[in-house]
């Protein structure tokens, strides 16, 4: 995961300099919604049956796919940490209802000088950490430095490489902290110094890992410091209660600025892996909102009937991982013809909710060009490469590990590849299920052949998407590197002109399509339901969904 900016500062960069949308012909978006609520609440066939919710006016409940892994914003990585992540810590910069400019968090107004090189932040005064702390400058400085400080493991250290010196303090070519481009001004000013002109800057100031850690907490309780007995945040909630693999609870911070106007008082988030259950739960009134549902086209075909059922455009890939150190997958050749030999059309159709099939890995974007060397459905292309390879036949292929995550689609899609690629190529595949964390660890140790994976944008850039396939990225976890394709990124990241900049980025994406260890399948959008008395929640492009906008209304006054 994951996860997830958007703004019009990265649109208008892209767009205006590359000219109008491209979306490749038969790709099926789904229309952004104009309303921030559900407007109904019928039962599955369409009759007039409402839901009877039993959730509290003032509460938020919503589903995770998994146990978080951590909420140390330093160090979580996926979607389900995000979602709790966002809601405890504050950014300098925050999220907008829906879509729009980046808004004020920890920081209430900030500067940025003429050559986009120089962000100068001034914080909140009345900005405090949930023990009465006041937030300051230092805050952010010593929690960014800490995300660069290589021993942490932070798996979007990467991130922060926009900062001037960051990634050489990361690889220890450079030792001074204060030469890395964060420098606290005075208690409630800090200026930011970029390495290259980052017209998303703000929207990354928003992201999980530049969000700030209370250094005292962390020192004294280390690994434990994200206990609710422990934990000290500088958002508008503050973890209450974790009972892992079940849920976590939190409630309002008390010396949040504003707590008081705070229309959702505490927010419960339910770990729940199979989408029947998460269905059930809402229908038995005991959730607000789904979240993301991966379910047959049939059933999604039933909700679809529903006045709460929503289905919003999203900014993510569903793609596979092929591991380039096992013997077979190192050539090239072998992981095209693995990618011929998959009918994305046929997977599409079975698991619908407005999803588009791709053939290249950065999702459409305004103004952006794809990568050239995705392959369509071909097996007869696919056997040919496999025998240039020196697989001419069934006996001379290996068996393969095809990993996935405990999720009813996953299976779905991951029996449907296997069914494919012993029908077309003669491979054989194992499939292997594990729980998420397991999973996590299993990519991270390269202990796979083939890996179910997703990549939700970060920001709309495509930078996003094809930053983590550089050596060493903490989210490449496939073993493969290429110069070539970090040469062209590198210079994309120094170039000022957003066209020659453009254009590195589509060669970029041909080479990841055409030697790559990618297989993508297709490009996101989101079905969920939701509450109709739930008002303060706007489709957002990577599923940004801010708890303090949020408030309901009275169950009979509910449309």
């Amino acid at each position: 995961m994951t996860h997830r900016i958007f703004a019009f500062v990265a649109l208008s960069a892209v767009a205006v300099a590359c000219g109008p949308d491209r979306v490749p012909s038969g790709e099926r978006r789904a229309p952004l919604a104009t309303t921030a609520v559900a407007t109904g609440g019928a039962d599955p066939t369409g009759g007039g049956r409402r839901t009877k919710f039993l959730t509290a006016p003032d509460e938020f409940v919503f589903v995770i796919g998994g146990e978080p892994e951590t909420i140390d914003p330093g160090k979580a990585r996926g979607v389900n940490e995000s979602k709790i992540v966002t809601n405890l810590f504050e950014g300098l910069t925050e999220y907008p209802l829906g879509v729009g400019d980046m808004q004020p968090g920890a920081a209430v107004n900030w500067e940025v000088s003429a050559d986009g090189l120089t962000y100068t932040f001034h914080l909140r005064p009345d900005g405090r950490w949930s023990n009465g702390d006041p937030v300051t400058a230092e805050d952010f400085r010593y929690s960014w430095l800490r995300v660069l400080d290589k021993s942490n493991g932070s798996p979007y250290a990467d991130m922060l490489f926009t900062i001037r010196g960051a990634e050489d303090y990361y690889e220890g070519r450079l030792r001074d902290p204060d030469a890395v481009g964060v420098k606290v001004i005075d208690p409630l000013t800090l200026e930011v110094k970029l390495e290259y002109v980052a017209p998303y800057f703000l929207e990354l100031a928003a992201f999980y890992t530049y969000r700030p850690v209370h250094r005292a907490t962390v020192e004294a309780h280390g690994d434990r410091w994200t206990r609710p007995e422990n934990i000290v945040t500088n958002g508008p909630y503050v973890l209450d209660e974790w009972s892992p693999n079940q849920h976590l609870k939190a409630k309002v911070n008390p010396h949040y600025p504003d707590a008081d106007k705070l229309g959702i008082r505490r927010f419960s988030a339910l770990v729940v892996q199979e989408n029947t259950t998460m269905v059930n739960v809402y229908e038995g009134g005991k959730l607000d909102w789904t979240g993301s549902l991966d379910l047959p086209a049939i059933q999604i075909n039933t909700l679809s009937l529903r006045a709460d059922y929503r289905e919003d455009p999203y900014l993510g890939i569903y793609f596979y991982r092929l591991n380039v150190t096992h013997r077979f997958l190192s050539d090239a050749r072998v992981r095209r013809a693995l990618s011929y030999a998959v009918d994305r059309e046929a997977i599409v159709k079975v698991i619908k909710m407005g999803i588009s099939v791709s053939e290249t890995y950065v999702p459409p974007m305004p103004g952006y060009t794809p990568g050239e060397g995705g392959v369509g459905f071909d097996p007869e292309a696919g056997r040919r490469l496999l025998a240039e390879a020196g697989y001419p036949d069934a006996a001379s292929l290996p068996r393969l590990q095809l990993l996935y995550n405990t999720q009813e689609n996953h299976k779905r899609i991951a029996e449907m590849i296997q069914q494919m690629w012993r029908r077309h190529l003669g491979l054989k595949v194992d499939l292997v299920n594990q729980e998420w964390k397991v999973y996590l660890k299993s990519q991270e140790a390269l202990d796979y052949d083939v890996s179910r994976s997703g990549w939700i944008g970060d920001y709309l850039d495509p930078m996003t998407f094809l930053g983590m396939w550089t050596e060493g990225n903490g989210n490449n976890n496939t073993g493969w590197a290429d110069k070539e394709f970090e040469g062209l990124l590198e210079k994309a990241r120094h170039e000022g002109d957003p066209r020659a900049r453009s254009a590195l980025l589509t060669r970029a994406e041909s080479i990841l399509l055409q030697r790559g260890p990618v297989l993508p399948i297709y490009s996101y959008a989101r079905a969920y339901l939701l509450n109709p008395a739930v008002q303060g929640f706007a489709p957002h492009p990577t599923d940004e969904h801010p708890i303090r906008y949020m408030r309901k209304t009275r169950p009979e006054a509910a449309p």
